[in-house]
């Protein structure tokens, strides 16, 4: 007699434009190269927010009922018949590529199948809650910094030696950019960056060089002279405004003269004449050379204690029940930085729901 499966409950997105409802999913064996966690911790990203207004204006491949989500932490309860690297009870985090590989490989539900690929165990001085907020941001900062395509530069390593070139960083306090910081330096860069005074002193703690006023009448002046004589290898905007402050200053720098952005789309006005910029996304990670290396690499600077889970998780509720105030309050405090030009919360924090 085969053992019961566990049941399994997601909060689901029936259609564009409606609230989540919390209903039974399939409980999903893993496939050979799959693990399968039980989730204790999930983060909310802002994709999260914007997929029930779009649907599939944004995602025209999105079907409905969908599951949302990214972003686990949590506890391996199988693994499929291929994997290597993990074992029932160990503590994780993951990737969940639910956009690209199906709704029930999703985050807002109790278990979920991720590749293995895309998994990085947790040492135990690090909470489920901090790792939660880790995956998406590493991911996408990744992405547009190794990948060929993107800014090209090479793969990070706990004992890479310096190359003595530097790296832009738009937005150095955002959830990408903060991954991005510590990335770069684990590549052999310098980094110089921007953020908000109340946030200097963060990212200065991840490792940035420089970093200055993105809100100061005289920031870009301020960027050229820092970048005097010194190498550019790669500039990566993380935040709304950022893309003007790479254009500029690859414009006046040595080395390269195209940028990446994952916030999109490019604006005519961020146009500089001899630079180039490109709006990235994320999504062809994992099938990528760099997406089978990354989570590997992250979790042995995890282990060793060298790299800073950021930005700090902020729990707003537990249980599937929350997912939907979770999105709601994120949605507020997006329309309050947009709408006053300043955020409610600090910018180093994302919301968190455990299970």
């Amino acid at each position: 007699m085969s053992p019961v499966k566990p049941v399994n409950r997601a909060a689901w997105l029936d259609g564009k434009g409606l609230p989540l409802k919390i209903y039974e999913s399939p409980y999903k064996s893993p496939a050979p190269n799959e693990i399968l966690i039980k989730n204790a911790a999930v983060a909310i990203n802002l994709v999260d927010c914007v997929i029930p207004v779009l649907g599939t204006d944004l995602f025209p491949s999105l079907k409905f009922p969908h599951i949302l989500g990214s972003d686990i932490a949590g506890e391996v309860v199988e693994v499929g018949t291929d994997v290597t690297r993990f074992k029932k009870g160990d503590r994780v985090l993951a990737y969940c590529n639910g956009l690209g590989s199906g709704s029930t490989s999703s985050a807002f539900q109790d278990y979920s199948p991720v590749l293995e690929h895309l998994v990085s165990h947790i040492p135990s001085s690090i909470s489920y809650e901090s790792a939660s907020v880790i995956p998406l941001p590493f991911v996408t900062a990744a992405y547009g910094l190794f990948d060929e395509k993107n800014c090209g530069l090479q793969y990070p390593s706990p004992t890479i030696a310096p190359t003595g070139k530097y790296v832009f960083i738009g937005g150095g306090s955002s959830s990408v950019g903060s991954n991005a910081i510590q990335l770069a330096i684990f590549a052999g860069y310098k980094v110089i960056t921007t953020a908000s005074p109340m946030n200097f002193d963060y990212v200065k703690k991840l490792g940035a060089s420089e970093v200055f006023d993105y809100k100061s009448e005289t920031v870009i002046e301020d960027l050229i002279k820092a970048f005097e004589g010194k190498t550019v290898a790669g500039a990566l905007g993380t935040n709304r405004g950022s893309p003007r402050l790479c254009a500029h200053v690859l414009s006046k720098s040595q080395g390269v003269k195209h940028y990446l952005s994952c916030v999109g789309p490019i604006e005519p006005e961020d146009s500089v004449e001899g630079v180039t910029g490109e709006f990235y996304v994320a999504s062809p990670f994992p099938d990528s050379d760099i997406g089978k290396y990354a989570f590997k690499f992250l979790e042995e600077v995890l282990e060793k204690g060298k790299y800073v889970a950021s930005p700090e998780p902020e729990v707003i509720g537990k249980g599937l029940e929350s997912f939907q105030f979770a999105l709601e309050t994120l949605r507020e405090r997006m329309d309050s930085r947009i709408t006053n030009g300043a955020p409610c919360k600090k910018v180093t924090t994302k919301l968190v729901v455990t299970l």
